[in-house]
């Protein structure tokens, strides 16, 4: 199947139209991107959650593609990419390339960090609270943040492929392997439009760390009132960036790769403009 080559400015547009789908009938997709909120702050089962993050993606994806129809979504939606026929199986290539980058981060951190570790686990032998010291943390950081540097693009592009390539496996029924090869001259093609959504979550993100700013200031005034406030306020961003990606994720796939006669999306003129 083809794709479309999109003007830059519908990076941002993704977002827009994306949460537009979502305000339509806001309450489902928040019942469902807060369920996944509190599953990936529970011990063990975040780590469950950590290794299904695609499949509960192509759940997400699924619930928005539903309510644009004017289906109704609900939040056990979420488990669609492990309950709709065949979508596991579709979508478990797509998992395999996000856990084996993520091992491959681990691997290229691993050096760096483990310092800190080793001096976590001497200090939970000890029974004591873990407390680094700083000049620790300052021995580490500058080969910590050489080694994100590094990183950090390659995460952005296989996120941008994870995404272009998740909505095909799980709405259009592409198997996994080929969702991801037809995703790359998709994501070479549409490169300006990327750039211009990385730089609006870059900014979203930034506007995020404000209120976890102010709870680490109340914390630090009053260590029982922030720690209250502390996992509600996990779980709502958690919640929140798990939206964020999903509408993005969504619009994208209505207006890069879906027949236009069988969704709903702009024309093709209207999309360059």
């Amino acid at each position: 199947m083809g794709f479309r080559k999109v003007a830059a400015s519908r990076g941002a547009g993704w977002i827009i139209d994306g949460l537009t789908v979502m305000r339509s009938n806001p309450l489902p997709i928040a019942h469902l991107c807060l369920l996944f909120g509190l599953l990936s702050l529970m011990p063990l089962v975040n780590i469950a959650a950590a290794l299904a993050g695609v499949f509960l993606s192509g759940g997400l994806v699924s619930a928005l593609h539903i309510q644009a129809q004017g289906g109704p979504a609900s939040a056990a939606r979420l488990f669609d990419g492990f309950m709709q026929p065949g979508a596991f199986v579709r979508l478990l290539p797509i998992a395999m390339l996000k856990i084996g980058f993520a091992v491959l981060v681990g691997i290229v951190l691993a050096p760096t960090v483990a310092p800190l570790m080793d001096e976590l686990v001497r200090q939970a032998g000890s029974g004591g609270p873990p407390k680094i010291a700083p000049a620790l943390i300052e021995q580490v950081m500058p080969a910590l943040m050489q080694r994100l540097l590094w990183v950090m693009p390659a995460w952005v592009v296989v996120n941008w492929w994870v995404s272009l390539s998740l909505p095909r496996a799980m709405l259009a029924g592409v198997p996994g392997l080929i969702a991801l090869r037809e995703a790359v001259p998709a994501l070479l093609a549409n490169l300006g439009a990327l750039l211009v959504n990385a730089l609006c979550a870059l900014l979203l993100l930034l506007l995020a760390m404000l209120p976890v700013i102010v709870v680490a200031s109340i914390a630090a005034a009053s260590p029982g009132f922030g720690s209250f406030l502390q996992l509600p306020l996990l779980v709502l961003l958690t919640a929140a960036v798990f939206a964020f990606d999903g509408a993005v994720m969504y619009q994208a796939w209505r207006e890069i790769f879906a027949d236009p006669d069988q969704e709903n999306v702009p024309p093709l003129t209207q999309i360059e403009a």
